[in-house]
């Protein structure tokens, strides 16, 4: 697991590290520690570590911790966040944010140990994929993602985020894709040049799936029986 700290001041930047180290250890978790003085820097240097959470103070120079976080989630990451902050009044921006934790200064370990524990299942029960992009990589939880379909030598990829639906442009290839998404179960090839998540599917017809959202991705006649009986082992199971 990569765990990213975000703090400018020194001392407590390297307590969260010291227990998050010596928690790991207790809890036989293998982890990968980064450390950064600003927002700005994580912002740049993340682009290669792709962290799995990251542990945020809210007051700091330049970017905010808030403003951070919401340029992550604008940029559909789903990093796990815990927010760390010595003043009250930020648990709204916090929810507002999908924040897995709040941690008030100064730090208490037992808690930090809560959040870990947090992380641990959330990153244990969510499966990640990375989507490259024109303008760099993107971690999406592949819960999320509702469709692909084939764009020439790119893919669409269509997510849902808060019930609300977007679509990416992926630098990778349709074939790329289905053998990324080939290991879960839950995504079913339609036709050639589409792929759906089948928690995501409200009924199926003869020629077409029809998605929660209400558009109908197209279904091929060989494929039929296929999507069928995987759509209902889906929900059975």
């Amino acid at each position: 697991m990569k765990i990213a700290i975000v703090e400018d001041e020194r001392e407590h930047r390297q307590l969260i590290k010291k227990y998050i180290e010596e928690l790991c250890a207790d809890k036989n978790i293998c982890s990968q520690i980064f450390e950064f003085e600003s927002g700005e820097q994580f912002l740049f240097e993340n682009e290669e570590i792709h962290a799995d959470a990251l542990f945020l103070d809210i007051q700091m120079p330049g970017i905010s911790g808030v403003d951070l976080a919401k340029r992550l989630r604008c940029q559909k990451d789903d990093i796990a966040i815990v927010f760390a902050t010595g003043m009250d009044g930020y648990m709204e921006a916090g929810y507002d944010l999908e924040a897995i934790h709040y941690l008030k200064k100064p730090i208490d370990k037992n808690k930090v140990s809560v959040c870990l524990d947090r992380i641990h299942q959330r990153n244990h029960e969510n499966k990640f994929i990375l989507i490259d992009q024109t303008d760099g990589k993107y971690k999406v939880n592949i819960q999320n993602i509702v469709s692909v379909e084939a764009a020439a030598h790119n893919t669409l990829v269509t997510i849902r985020r808060e019930n609300v639906c977007e679509t990416m442009k992926s630098t990778l290839s349709f074939g790329e894709m289905e053998q990324l998404l080939g290991d879960f179960d839950e995504f079913q090839k339609t036709h050639r040049s589409y792929i759906v998540n089948l928690s995501f599917v409200k009924n199926i017809t003869k020629t077409g799936v029809i998605m929660d959202h209400g558009k109908i991705i197209p279904l091929s006649r060989r494929l039929y029986k296929d999507v069928n009986a995987g759509f209902i082992r889906h929900f059975t199971r």
